[in-house]
């Protein structure tokens, strides 16, 4: 299966947190095609991608919070290929991705490879809700 990510910024954590998702998906199906598009905005005509990242236009999918770069919140919406994993700051985005992962199974007890567990399954395709 091709999947296609667009990532939105270029911050270190958002960085990190496409790394970790496109570095577990492998472990997870190592038959995924993972490709990656830097945008700097989301334009939501472009179909077939799954947005990562921060974009004014994600603020109506995500619950209020005080003040955006201390309290996290996340949404993920992903329907096969198409979809988005967005929080409310950098470091949120990253636990979305972590989230995500948990939702395909994924579990850390502790630090280190000994201490995660990595189902290893077919996708058909991405869906989360």
């Amino acid at each position: 299966m091709e999947i296609t990510f667009a990532r939105i910024g270029s911050h270190e954590t958002v960085k990190f947190a496409f790394d970790e998702l496109r570095r577990y998906l492998h472990r997870i199906d190592s038959t995924l095609d993972i490709h990656l598009r830097v945008e700097k905005t989301y334009d939501e005509s472009v179909t077939g991608v799954i947005w990562l990242g921060l974009a004014e236009e994600f603020n109506k999918f995500l619950p209020k919070v005080a003040d955006r770069r201390y309290d996290d919140s996340v949404y993920i919406d992903i329907d096969g290929t198409c979809g988005v994993i967005i929080g409310t700051n950098e470091r949120s985005v990253l636990l979305a991705v972590y989230r995500l992962l948990r939702e395909f199974g994924c579990v850390w007890h502790r630090p280190g490879e000994e201490g995660e567990k990595i189902p290893e399954k077919h996708f058909e395709n991405l869906t989360s809700h």
